[in-house]
């Protein structure tokens, strides 16, 4: 590993850090996991779960198996899952194009009847035009561009 880098900040060589290692191997060789998964399996915050991918991602004891499109809160996108083992990690898909994304947000609007109708009425909301009240027409407006000092 080249020095300055933020993984040669950690030795991995206590028996917490060990066996975490060890829990994180034992799992993904039944089954590949995902970033989230690995972070919940052994209780560790998201930046320490990365040190811990990335220090065995670099001495190739586990490998990035398939990657998959899943929705977390809003956000759709590709998430790696990994598999332990000494082989070559698959590449990260393409994204998607702009067509594919409108395809597939259309989609998810058509099943969900109470956002197709707040998308309408927000933009009829955005047609109706506010006509002038004629019995406010004496006020002079602020907005006009006349400058007003007394």
């Amino acid at each position: 590993m080249a020095s300055g880098s933020k993984i040669s900040r950690y030795s991995f060589s206590t028996v917490a850090a060990k066996q975490k290692i060890e829990k994180i191997l034992a799992a993904t060789s039944e089954k590949a996991l995902s970033r989230n998964q690995i972070k919940e399996l052994i209780h560790v915050t998201h930046s320490y779960c990365n040190v811990y991918i990335r220090f065995l991602m670099n001495t190739k004891q586990i490998y990035v198996s398939t990657w998959k499109l899943e929705t977390q809160g809003e956000r759709t996108m590709q998430w790696p899952y990994y598999k332990a083992g000494n082989q070559k990690s698959k590449a990260k898909p393409k994204a998607l194009s702009i067509s594919e994304k409108c395809k597939r947000y259309r989609k998810k609007l058509s099943k969900d009847a109470d956002r197709v109708e707040n998308l309408n009425m927000r933009r009829r909301a955005k047609r109706i035009k506010a006509k002038p009240d004629w019995t406010t027409s004496w006020i002079k407006s602020s907005l006009s561009g006349q400058n007003q000092t007394t």
